[in-house]
């Protein structure tokens, strides 16, 4: 946020009670462990961790909910299985069973075991890493 006068911004400061400085600032996200802020910094952190981000093959997952959006990378031996519900609601999604194994979550590095159908929380997604 600027010390600038007003008249000098380019466009004029959101004065929202929700949405405004006094409440939705980098100091007071930083404070937070479960924050914005934080959850950006975790994702960007696993992403530069598994090239297949970036690199190899893109396959997107056709799912009869449209809420899910899931799709596959795969470059140099590691395949990686995204899953994003863009929901308030959950969604079950069913998968080809090509999708079905074992995979390691990329956050908490815990087992998962994926089968054909699978539910996802309102928001919730998934960036896993398929265990050979």
């Amino acid at each position: 946020y600027s010390t600038a006068p007003a008249e000098k911004l380019y466009t004029p400061v959101i004065a929202d009670e929700v949405y405004g400085p006094t409440r939705v600032n980098v100091e007071a996200q930083r404070a937070k462990p479960d924050s914005l802020f934080h959850t950006i910094r975790r994702m960007l952190t696993v992403r530069k961790q598994h090239l297949a981000f970036g690199r190899g093959d893109f396959h997107w997952l056709v799912l009869e909910s449209p809420a899910l959006a899931a799709y596959t990378r795969h470059f140099e031996g590691e395949t990686l299985l995204i899953i994003n519900n863009l929901s308030a609601h959950p969604q079950v999604g069913q998968f080809p069973p090509e999708i079905s194994g074992v995979y390691t979550d990329l956050f908490s590095g815990k087992t998962l075991e994926l089968n054909q159908i699978a539910t996802l929380q309102p928001y919730q997604y998934l960036w896993l890493a398929r265990k050979n």
